[in-house]
């Protein structure tokens, strides 16, 4: 039986491009009430009115997630419009170029931290209260494979992406008596605008990478969208505090 979404809202946070997109595309498509964000508000209208002419029941609303005010706001926003929040999907980060880490510049440290560990734990914390209020509901971190080990001259993105994946076990533990389930996804190299950024200080660059994945190909957001809509639902009822790794094989030890 497919998954079905029907009078289901959904929360996307970073849900305008790669990954995010496939997720609002996949989750309205399957009869979800979408609501995606983005930073840019023009963009939030544009894809908005776009879905919205494909016939899809999807909002996108601006938020910056490095901005804790911002996302506060947001969710005062979204507590007006909607009733019930069943499920959401944490996809909002940002990458690095690649450095050694003695060269790390300051900069990098502090934005990645507050958009990949900082910005994902406070939209979490929203996300669990509104859930714990109803008594039920689902939650996606997206993480990486740069959480399960290091991965050279991306110190800090591996890091906050390890951050990742230690909250939400945490996170699990702590809500799994309020009715609320919370896992991670872990996507391998995917063909995003993300991925397109690594990939040009990455040493050998595209091809040394999909050298080192056993099925010698990266994945579509599609292909990692598939997994999170599985964790948010129904069908994963009894997982959480799970971390499903979707790297075609590159991660196998």
């Amino acid at each position: 039986m497919a998954i079905s979404f029907d009078n289901k809202t959904v929360l996307v946070i970073g849900g305008s491009t790669g990954i995010g997109l496939a997720c609002v595309q996949q989750l309205a498509e399957r009869g979800a009430r979408v609501i995606g964000t983005c930073r840019d508000p023009e963009k939030a209208i544009l894809l908005s009115a776009q879905l919205r002419d494909q016939g899809h029941d999807v909002a996108f609303e601006a938020v910056d997630i490095s901005d804790e005010r911002s996302i506060d706001d947001l969710f005062q926003r979204l507590h007006a419009q909607y009733l019930e929040l069943h499920g959401a999907v944490n996809n909002a980060g940002m990458t690095q170029d690649a450095f050694h880490v003695a060269d790390t510049p300051r900069e990098v440290v502090d934005e990645l931290i507050a958009v990949n560990l900082k910005g994902t734990f406070l939209a979490m914390q929203h996300e669990i209260r509104w859930m714990q209020a109803q008594g039920a509901g689902a939650i996606v971190n997206v993480a990486s494979i740069a959480g399960l080990r290091g991965v050279k001259n991306l110190a800090m993105y591996s890091a906050t992406k390890h951050a990742v994946i230690g909250m939400t076990k945490v996170a699990a533990q702590d809500t799994a008596a309020d009715g609320i389930r919370i896992n991670a996804t872990c996507p391998g190299t995917t063909r995003t605008e993300m991925m397109a950024r690594q990939m040009q200080t990455r040493q050998g660059g595209e091809q040394a990478t999909l050298e080192t994945i056993p099925m010698r190909r990266a994945s579509s957001p599609d292909e990692q969208a598939r997994a999170i809509i599985w964790l948010l639902s129904d069908d994963a009822s009894y997982v959480t505090g799970e971390t499903i790794t979707v790297d075609g094989g590159r991660t196998i030890d």
